[in-house]
């Protein structure tokens, strides 16, 4: 009986779950054809083909040998974590410092944290908010990790996940006589403020900036008071918010897309910290499904 290499089955369930070599090898952080050739050993070893290649947005699909083997895969790249955690979560100790933008710090961030630090007591996380398209280029230094929010197909970091922009007033109304609309925004360089503008401006809405601040709470608060309307990403928007979203009246937004990007500094720390981000943003995306 041959081993079987668990890099190859995590290229195997990456680029299944991705439907992509292409978004399979960003996720992982590896080239296209590295991802491309952990399959064909993978099916040279088990003699069998796993993927089939076809056309379509949806252009992988699975053989028979690949289905029966996915949920053997998943279960071997539970384990491994599984180990992981058991063997290590007793000796890791220090500090990860994080950055972030301060929505994924209001909301998803501080259970993320609650949760490693149940595995790893003894180490302290330290959460730093900002524009995270500065600090994913301040690795090292100040940051060990960043998770930023960045344009769809940026190219850098491991992809997590992509989630929608969604517009936010009082009421979740938007009244046409009040113009230009007012806005509530993050300071100039913010992602969400330039798509909300280039949105505004493709339907010709005239805008105004009400109020621009780094503060979340700043905005939230203006929007509460029925002064502004801002945008926020989904993920952000916790159940006392849901009845501020604007469902209609305001044109579309791009996708954002939330990466991880690591120092190389592989502190035995950031390492678990950053692994198991990315197991917790993996398992949520496969419950969604």
């Amino acid at each position: 009986m041959r081993a079987i290499d668990p890099l190859l089955l995590r290229s195997f369930v990456s680029v299944v779950d991705a439907h992509s070599f292409a978004k399979a090898a960003r996720r992982l952080n590896r080239t296209q054809p590295a991802v491309s050739a952990h399959i064909r050993r993978l099916e040279d070893l088990l003699d069998a083909p796993l993927l089939v290649r076809g056309s379509g947005r949806r252009s992988i699909g699975l053989t028979p040998s690949g289905a029966a083997l996915l949920p053997f895969a998943r279960r071997i790249l539970e384990l491994e974590v599984e180990i992981w955690k058991r063997l290590d979560h007793v000796e890791i100790a220090g500090n990860v410092r994080l950055g972030v933008t301060e929505d994924h710090a209001a909301e998803i961030v501080p259970r993320l944290v609650g949760l490693f630090r149940k595995l790893h007591p003894d180490v302290d996380v330290d959460i730093q908010t900002g524009m995270t398209l500065n600090m994913r280029h301040e690795l090292g230094h100040p940051y060990d990790i960043v998770l930023a929010a960045q344009p769809p197909d940026s190219g850098g970091g491991m992809v997590l996940h992509r989630e929608k922009l969604v517009w936010l007033s009082r009421d979740g109304k938007i009244r046409r006589e009040v113009a230009p609309l007012p806005l509530a925004v993050y300071p100039e360089g913010c992602l969400y403020r330039r798509w909300a503008i280039d949105a505004l401006d493709r339907i010709k809405m005239p805008w105004r900036i009400a109020i621009s601040s780094p503060s979340r709470s700043a905005i939230l608060a203006a929007v509460a008071e029925g002064f502004a309307v801002s945008v926020l990403p989904a993920t952000s928007i916790g159940p006392g918010l849901r009845k501020s979203i604007v469902s209609r009246g305001l044109p579309p937004l791009p996708k954002l897309e939330v990466a991880l990007y690591r120092a190389d500094d592989r502190r035995a720390a950031t390492e678990a910290f950053a692994d198991f981000i990315v197991e917790r943003f993996a398992a949520r995306s496969r419950a969604l499904r």
